[in-house]
């Protein structure tokens, strides 16, 4: 499966080549993961059709705890929905509202967040929003744990009619290929391969010059993290039992 991935584009220097052994003090015993459900939004404010779907998944979750994390200050509509009462109520609390530049001394990639978000809004750049949100997933899960999911997911069914199959580490995988897709994931806090894609992206980025989407931390770069960690407590999911709003089924 390396070979496969390397055949196929993926990145596989310095901590991804498969010719090399893993660094030492890389594995650690997984833990439960927190009930928090994570979504970012950079590059502008948050919109109310957004914002309407996270109360959702809010509602349908209420021993869960909800955090955006975001680069732009939400208007004062999409505050009053976030803080309706029957969101604030909710056993897990009201939704977090936290900013990326609070995490100037937390997060190890910083200096790579703010480049990329000093980037021209030059057509050139068009995925550097992209860019910043496949990196900051990973470090907010290294830091609380939880589920990350994409905000075009739509809320189906709660996370507890699943017993505990989502209390453990997982990430979603095409149904045909070996990509992983980083649209929904979950892990413990201070995750070891969380640790370890982190340093092996800041590798990536900072000797090898892949920096962006394409390259990056996206999804071809997180397949290959997880078949070099190669870790049996991370279960592989199928996309096709999430659900998108890009692929939502009228009735």
């Amino acid at each position: 499966m390396l070979w496969r991935g390397v055949r196929v584009g993926h990145p596989h220097t310095g901590l991804l080549d498969p010719k090399k052994p893993m660094p030492e003090q890389t594995r650690f015993c997984v833990k439960a993961v927190p009930k928090i459900l994570h979504f970012l939004w950079f590059c502008s404010a948050i919109p109310e059709h957004i914002v309407k779907r996270i109360v959702s998944f809010a509602e349908m979750n209420p021993t869960y705890k909800v955090m955006i994390l975001v680069d732009v200050a939400p208007n004062q509509r999409e505050v009053d929905l976030m803080n309706s009462p029957q969101v604030v109520n909710r056993p897990g609390g009201g939704i977090v509202v936290h900013y990326l530049h609070s995490y100037e001394n937390d997060f190890r990639t910083m200096d790579i967040l703010k480049w990329m978000d000093n980037i021209s809004h030059n057509p050139v750049h068009k995925h550097k929003c992209a860019g910043m949100s496949d990196v900051a997933r990973l470090e907010t899960l290294y830091r609380y744990g939880g589920i990350y999911m994409d905000t075009d997911f739509v809320p189906d069914r709660p996370f507890a009619d699943y017993g505990d199959t989502f209390r453990w580490p997982f990430v979603t995988h095409k149904v045909c290929g070996i990509n992983i897709i980083n649209s929904i994931l979950s892990f413990d806090k201070k995750s070891g391969f969380l640790d370890f894609a982190l340093e092996a992206y800041k590798e990536n980025c900072l000797k090898f010059r892949n920096c962006m989407p394409e390259g990056g931390a996206g999804p071809p770069f997180l397949a290959m993290a997880i078949l070099r960690y190669n870790s049996s407590d991370i279960a592989l999911i199928g996309q096709q039992f999430f659900h998108d709003s890009r692929h939502q089924v009228e009735n």
